[in-house]
């Protein structure tokens, strides 16, 4: 992974809590390291790093041509209490610092964290909270899909399981929330640009869901408050179209260009909208940021490659850890009844594409 957020002593510490757990019980074999490496999230020479402190302690022992098997002595811990995290794509800093950091506090206040991952769909994400079901966690942090759907909630209410959702904002669930708002994302890319003197930005993104309308209307909201006119034409949807949605909205900012639309920023939904775009100006001889700047979101890799480095926005993954381990806190101990809402910290990454 980058950076090295998720060094092999975390994987370790990981793999330990599940056998201690029980989650692989005593002379059982633990998955394939592909299977391993996937579910965790890390490379399989991370993972290996990982097997090889648990074999020195006893804790694993690999067979020849068989498998990796968890020993007998290993004691469980079923008084433990254990929370549930169920997440999307690693590859983003704010789900690393997130997961980083909410690691490091649970093990020091005793929980385990059980780990799932989903690639933003419905179905990996109803397997992957059966799958943690089985575990009877205590408490059950989720970020939801990009749709906003979160299928076995209904199991969580039957069980009593209080639940905590992360990032995105589901606006019919009442229970504890730790959340972007997207809105003020929207809001900040936009005042960058105005800032750097751009009169005319377009908003590039996909509608079909909430975060990116909740961006838009930030998008609105800025050029209004610095008297700037908002134009339809300027807001491109890339929902529709048979390429990727990064590679649908360079295509409209080409159709745009095509047809006499002058503008001179963009603010686009992701730092992977914000690269196509920028290689389709590039590539038409617009200087980026001299004749349009460009500003995207999220801190991807994508921002940081390219002769064009991306000014982005970014989140507070470890804020974000930090208060949702206050509100496990609250929700073991009882302390409170009514739902709690907190707010994800922003800021701004200046790079080349748009100085700040």
């Amino acid at each position: 992974m980058p950076g090295g957020a998720f060094t092999y002593e975390r994987v370790y510490a990981r793999l330990k809590e599940q056998i201690e757990r029980g989650e692989y019980s005593a002379g059982s074999r633990l998955p394939s390291e592909r299977m391993l490496a996937a579910q965790l999230g890390v490379s399989r020479n991370t993972l290996r790093q990982a097997l090889r402190k648990l074999r020195e302690e006893g804790i694993v022992e690999p067979e020849r041509g068989s498998g990796v098997y968890v020993q007998a002595r290993v004691e469980t811990r079923s008084a433990a209490r254990a929370v549930g995290v169920l997440i999307p794509d690693l590859s983003i800093p704010l789900h690393q610092q997130f997961l980083d950091t909410f690691t490091a506090l649970a093990q020091s206040r005793g929980l385990v964290t059980a780990l799932a991952v989903h690639r933003d769909a419905d179905d990996e994400v109803s397997g992957a909270l059966a799958g943690l079901l089985k575990l009877d966690p205590d408490v059950v942090v989720v970020e939801p899909t990009r749709n906003l759907s979160v299928p076995l909630f209904d199991e969580l209410d039957l069980r009593g399981t209080p639940r905590i959702l992360l990032v995105r904002d589901h606006p019919d669930m009442l229970c504890d929330k730790v959340v972007v708002d997207n809105v003020e994302v929207g809001r900040a890319a936009t005042r960058l640009l105005i800032d750097y003197g751009c009169k005319d930005p377009i908003f590039v993104g996909p509608l079909d869901y909430l975060t990116a309308w909740d961006r838009l209307c930030g998008y609105r909201q800025a050029l209004m408050a610095a008297g700037r006119t908002f134009r339809p034409e300027f807001v491109l949807d890339a929902t529709r179209g048979e390429k990727s949605l990064p590679e649908t909205g360079a295509d409209l900012v080409d159709r745009l260009l095509d047809e006499g639309g002058a503008f001179d920023g963009v603010v686009a939904f992701n730092d992977t909208f914000a690269r196509n775009v920028i290689d389709r100006l590039r590539s038409r001889g617009i200087d980026v940021p001299g004749d349009v700047a460009v500003v995207g979101v999220d801190d991807l890799p994508a921002s940081r490659e390219g002769e064009v480095p991306i000014t982005t926005i970014t989140f507070d993954g470890r804020g974000a850890a930090g208060h949702v381990f206050e509100l496990i806190e609250r929700r073991l101990e009882g302390r409170e009844l009514y739902p709690v809402k907190r707010t994800i910290g922003i800021h701004a990454i200046g790079r080349a594409s748009c100085p700040i």
